[in-house]
């Protein structure tokens, strides 16, 4: 017989597993982004790629904006589970808390990613190449 907090446990892992698989992927991505530019690439291409890459990777994963979603999704997840009918509220909110920030701060990383996608595009188009894509 699987006890609630043997559940909150199995979910809390869960969480955080794929949050870990999620960051993994995104290391370096967003940062990483070829864009596509319209017409030949000029002498200046890949010094431009190398410092726009730089200055998309100043956007941390780690920046206010991942961990507040990670605090309201903890705090949002947490209170959920107080609404539920078994005795166990310490482990239950407790549980919830960790999940619902692992996956507030997932989302938020994945944001970040984009951001760093459209940081290297911008600074490509600021720097005189035609970015298409």
């Amino acid at each position: 017989m699987t006890t609630v907090k043997q559940k909150n446990s199995r979910a809390a892992l869960l969480a955080l597993t794929a949050t870990t698989l999620l960051l993994c992927a995104c290391a370096g991505g967003g940062a990483a982004y070829q864009p596509i530019i319209d017409g030949p690439l000029g002498a200046n291409y890949t010094a431009d790629i190398a410092g726009c890459r730089q200055v998309a990777e100043r956007r941390s994963y780690n920046n206010s904006d991942t961990r507040t979603a990670a605090l309201i999704g903890a705090g949002l997840f947490g209170l959920s589970a107080l609404g539920d009918e078994h005795d166990n509220d310490a482990g239950d909110v407790i549980g919830g808390a960790l999940v619902g920030g692992f996956l507030g701060g997932s989302v938020s990383a994945f944001k970040t990613r984009s951001e760093r996608k459209d940081i290297v595009r911008n600074c490509m188009v600021g720097r005189g190449h035609r970015v298409v894509g």
